[in-house]
């Protein structure tokens, strides 16, 4: 869901925390080549963050972007 969607839905903004699942579509993205400044603005994440999700997710497949479980 990208922010027009959430807004059309009468959301605020996007979530707060986006799932694993979530991530890697977003990620997905930013290997087919969109840019990463036109996906950080569409979907509210700051750049540096969805490059952190690239790198998790190259390193660790959609399991590289669960949160680790703290004990």
């Amino acid at each position: 869901m990208d922010v027009s969607e959430y807004e059309r839905a009468g959301r605020p903004g996007p979530p707060k925390r986006w799932s694993a699942r979530r991530k890697a579509e977003v990620v997905l993205r930013l290997l087919r080549g969109e840019p990463i400044g036109e996906v950080s603005r569409e979907i509210r994440v700051a750049a540096p963050e969805l490059e952190r999700w690239r790198r998790e997710f190259l390193e660790g497949g959609q399991q590289g972007l669960r949160p680790c479980r703290r004990p």
